[in-house]
């Protein structure tokens, strides 16, 4: 049994458009007339290739028109993407965790630095999201020192 996807939509959305013909969408995406209606009708699969041309012609993103070919409502909340890394809260992670190891009169390697400030502003991260509130640099790192001075 095939799975079908959901295609009304691509019709409603070209009769929207100021280019609004189903040729010149046979045309974007490169294929006949006929492939085109067969493909409305549920006779003729989209293939992924064209995908990206049906995007850009509709004016869309190729996950919205993935989201509606496989019928999830458009108001359906994708994962929120990474964010960029926070530079400012990354120098202050570096500069405390030289200031500590040399507080400490400790000598970690380069290594075992980068480590020890990767683990930090993960840690900021996770603080950030369950508290909503952005706990210092300080604060972060020396939570994970104890744990770097114990290896």
């Amino acid at each position: 049994m095939k799975a079908s996807l959901e295609t009304s939509w691509i019709e409603q959305a070209v009769s929207r458009l100021a280019s609004g013909s189903k040729r010149a969408l046979a045309r974007a995406i490169g294929i006949d007339n006929s492939g085109l209606l067969k493909t409305l009708n549920g006779e003729r699969r989209l293939h992924i290739h064209e995908i990206a041309p049906l995007a850009e012609f509709l004016g869309i993103s190729r996950y919205e028109v993935l989201d509606r070919l496989l019928g999830i409502p458009a108001e359906a909340a994708r994962p929120e993407a990474p964010k960029p890394i926070d530079s400012e809260v990354l120098e202050g992670l570096i500069a405390h965790a030289l200031q500590k190891n040399t507080e400490l009169g400790e000598n970690w390697s380069s290594q075992r630095l980068a480590l020890m400030i990767v683990s930090a502003y993960r840690l900021w991260v996770e603080e950030q999201r369950a508290s909503g509130e952005a706990p210092s640099a300080r604060q972060v790192f020396d939570q994970i020192v104890p744990a770097a001075r114990s290896r």
